[in-house]
């Protein structure tokens, strides 16, 4: 901005800066915190589970049609796929969402004290017992919804009891005589084939019946890869309002993160964003490739040999890629060489390799052929 004097000259000239990299952190900082969960039924609470692709779409389509229901619904998936995710989500879409969804994993306690936890006990009835007695779980969820996760590991002494309980809705504390009735809905979640569970007698089948009225099955992170970069986004902003250390990670990078088969599906992501905030070996917010170490042992990449993984490096990036980089960036060298996990010096080289010409235009050539 020009300061005149009285005769019109320019005496003095305001400038106003910003730190370039101030400007890119509040930038990231706002992709960070798009919306990434995109569903046409808005007046479901689709926005709870993050996601994109169209497998859990229609999984979501489904429970919130029988979220409206009273409806047993037994959820399954491997370990880490987000069994509770899918639990509240039910619970949160139900008429029953403005009282507290009460969970229990039945795998975390030995038999005596899950009995104790879910049925309650009156006082003085067993040694250690509390002086006033203990309202149970499912007491605790009268007007509610009651999840049960593992409730593969329940042992089978339990088991009959549940299913009375689940019958009847009346439940009896340990050492009580009198029934009181509860007014409950039931979700379980289970990370194995129930029926094979059922088949080796280490379930009842009654029980599972019963459990079993609507089967959700959740599919694993890596047969629903389009969940993988929104998941990373949501977990990178988390830990950024967690540790005030922001992580923006190249294209190349989520193309990394998608190749890999993510065994412990989306707990393992999790742990890895985590990871990768704490430990980054610079403060630089920027993430352009991911070395194989962050994975741990065993890791395994898409269609690598063998389950081995490998560095990115220049001599891995194709003729196409560079093109699609080139293409998405406008012909900007600098930007496509970031998008692209390498520096300008070998993007450069790439270019010359290749005979790639970028125009005005922001065509692409390679031969004088547009490609």
């Amino acid at each position: 901005t020009p300061l005149f004097d009285s005769e019109g000259n320019v005496t003095n000239v305001v400038t106003t800066y910003i730190d370039l990299e101030v400007f890119r952190s509040k930038y990231s900082q706002a992709l960070l915190s798009q919306e990434i969960s995109i569903h046409p039924k808005e007046e479901k609470n689709y926005q709870e589970v993050i996601y994109r692709s169209k497998e859990m779409q229609q999984l979501l389509e489904v429970a919130a049609s029988v979220a409206e229901t009273d409806s047993a619904v037994l959820i399954s998936g491997e370990s880490g796929t987000g069994e509770e995710v899918i639990a509240n989500f039910i619970h949160n879409n139900s008429p029953r969402k403005n009282s507290k969804m009460v969970a229990i994993n039945c795998a975390s306690l030995p038999e005596n004290l899950l009995e104790a936890e879910l049925f309650g006990y009156e006082k003085g009835a067993f040694t250690g017992a509390s002086s006033s007695g203990k309202m149970g779980l499912i007491a605790s969820a009268d007007g509610s919804t009651l999840f049960l996760d593992e409730i593969n590991s329940m042992p089978l002494s339990l088991q009959g009891k549940l299913l009375r309980v689940l019958e009847t809705k009346q439940v009896k504390k340990v050492g009580s005589l009198r029934e009181d009735t509860v007014d409950f809905r039931i979700l379980a979640a289970t990370n194995r084939d129930l029926a094979d569970c059922v088949a080796k007698g280490e379930f009842r089948l009654d029980l599972f019946y019963r459990l079993n009225v609507v089967p959700l099955v959740i599919p694993p992170l890596r047969q629903r890869r389009d969940d993988i970069v929104p998941l990373c986004k949501f977990f990178l902003h988390q830990y950024y309002e967690k540790y005030g250390k922001l992580k923006i990670l190249s294209q190349n990078a989520f193309e990394t993160l998608k190749n890999y088969d993510w065994p412990g599906n989306v707990r393992e992501l999790k742990n890895f964003i985590e990871r990768l905030v704490v430990t980054g070996a610079t403060s630089a917010p920027y993430v352009n490739t991911i070395s194989p170490e962050m994975f741990g042992q065993p890791y395994a990449l898409v269609g690598s040999p063998g389950g081995e993984c490998s560095p990115i490096t220049p001599d891995m990036i194709n003729l196409k890629q560079v093109v699609d980089a080139l293409k998405r960036n406008g012909g900007n060298r600098t930007k496509a060489a970031y998008d692209l996990g390498i520096s300008r010096r070998a993007l450069q080289y790439k270019i010359k390799r290749y005979h790639i010409e970028t125009r005005p235009e922001t065509k692409v050539y390679v031969n004088n052929t547009l490609f």
